[in-house]
């Protein structure tokens, strides 16, 4: 959830909401069903494409709040 919440302060204000279906292990860590902070929870999207400065937001979260070292 924390790396939601960071996205959403990136995206501009104006951007128009993006819709998620969250499922798999990402969805298992919010619900506190997967509680290992080592386990993948990468979320996958499928749907249109994004314009440049939402790609970079998103980037920018994956390797702040979601980069696991192995």
């Amino acid at each position: 959830m924390k790396a939601l919440v960071a996205l959403d302060a990136l995206l501009p204000k104006n951007q128009r909401p993006i819709h998620l279906y969250v499922v798999c292990g990402y969805a298992l860590q919010l619900n506190q069903v997967r509680t290992d902070p080592h386990a993948v929870a990468d979320v996958d999207y499928v749907g249109e494409t994004f314009d440049i400065d939402v790609k970079h937001a998103i980037d920018h979260v994956g390797r702040q709040e979601l980069y696991i070292e192995l």
